[in-house]
């Protein structure tokens, strides 16, 4: 795709259940982006297989290239009818964004998508179809850089009918808050946790009602680059540091001996900042030529740790830490569209008289595995090996 999409989404259940009845599915590939939110009828455990159900449907049918109208249709005739209230047990939100950034939208009884644009919102026009006497609302929508688009399942703007005070809260209370708070968040994640903490005050921390806000953030190109140790032979020192160095994007410089390298070649300096480690993580150092200077492996799989944390659980209270894990991991998360790494495989000289191969070994493993994480999350990961 041409344009980097930065996702996030954020659920709460309704009071006293154990599972949400809500479920989000995003797929991308090189020419497209498939997000999907369905709300099961209801709570619960039946609602979260309902909802389960038409969510697969919706994206698998989509990313393997089935016409909209396809897709849909084989969802409601799927998914039964309440036989009491005569409503579909499952109600659905797609957006689909191809390569050129066009997004489309297809919703079945869900709120209307928000689209937030300079602060302001665009309602794209909208054109109402019949899929099996459904009625789908489709439209479509160019995107630029700086948009945002919310969807959420009905507990969002329903918190209204069980707040505990004097106005109501409904499509136009939500899109009155993205307006004037989504600007202060730096991610979609950060966005979509907000609204959702907002909508649950409404309900006074029991929503009778399952919650979940899905965010998709039109972002700018962000790589970051790595180096991480110093290369096998000391003579490739100045070749290492000057592709790295040259590299467009963000500079993260991580291990002692790696950053007086940088040092040394650039001639300029590192100052280790004492104050600044916590939680078991080394201090981080400063250096002109870099965003961010930290110790090597301790940091590296400490920032793993919080990114599988992360991505589980989509808590950002660790993330927020004071530590050179928390600074790394956090601009991994928001700040990263793109990943590369400038791997030295020279070993530690102080493990000279130790098991060199285990220390090579947990220095590839951590950085390996902070780099699978992110392939996994859809952001592009290149290796480089000195």
């Amino acid at each position: 795709m041409n344009i980097h999409v930065d996702y996030g989404y954020y659920s709460i259940n309704h009071d006293g259940e154990e599972v949400c009845g809500d479920r989000t599915v995003v797929k991308r590939n090189e020419k497209q982006m498939i997000a999907v939110l369905a709300d099961g009828m209801g709570s619960g455990v039946k609602a979260n297989i309902l909802s389960t159900m038409g969510s697969t449907i919706l994206s698998s049918m989509l990313m393997g290239g089935a016409p909209l109208a396809e897709a849909v249709e084989v969802v409601v005739r799927t998914l039964p009818v309440c036989s009491e209230r005569g409503m579909n047990y499952c109600t659905f939100s797609v957006v689909s964004i191809d390569e050129q950034g066009i997004a489309r939208f297809a919703e079945f009884d869900n709120p209307q998508a928000w689209i937030i644009r300079n602060g302001q919102v665009v309602q794209p026009e909208r054109v109402l179809r019949s899929v099996e006497n459904k009625a789908i609302w489709v439209s479509d929508l160019p995107l630029i850089e700086g948009d945002l688009i919310v969807i959420t399942s009905d507990g969002a703007v329903n918190a209204g009918m069980d707040n505990h005070f004097s106005f109501a809260w409904n499509w136009d209370s939500v899109a009155r808050w993205l307006c004037e708070r989504s600007g202060l968040f730096s991610s979609a994640q950060r966005v979509a946790v907000e609204l959702v903490e907002a909508v649950n005050n409404l309900y006074g921390g029991k929503p009778t009602d399952d919650v979940t806000a899905m965010v998709l953030r039109i972002m700018p190109e962000e790589p970051v680059n790595i180096m991480y140790g110093p290369p096998e032979y000391p003579e490739d020192d100045g070749f290492m540091v000057h592709e790295f160095m040259e590299a467009e994007g963000a500079k993260v410089i991580c291990g002692g001996t790696t950053s007086k390298i940088v040092a040394r070649v650039m001639n300029s300096f590192v100052e280790t900042m004492p104050e600044t480690g916590s939680d078991g993580v080394p201090p981080i150092a400063f250096m002109p030529e870099a965003q961010l200077v930290t110790e090597g492996v301790l940091t590296i799989t400490r920032t793993g740790d919080l990114l599988e944390k992360y991505y589980e659980t989509r808590c950002f209270r660790e993330l927020d830490g004071e530590n050179g894990a928390a600074f790394l991991a956090k601009l991994l998360v928001e700040h990263c569209t793109s990943l590369r790494v400038f791997i030295g495989q020279a070993r530690n000289p102080g493990y000279e008289d130790k098991d060199v191969p285990l220390d090579l070994n947990l220095k590839m493993k951590a950085i390996d595995r902070v780099c699978d994480i992110l392939a996994k999350q859809g952001k592009p990961v290149e290796k480089y090996y000195y």
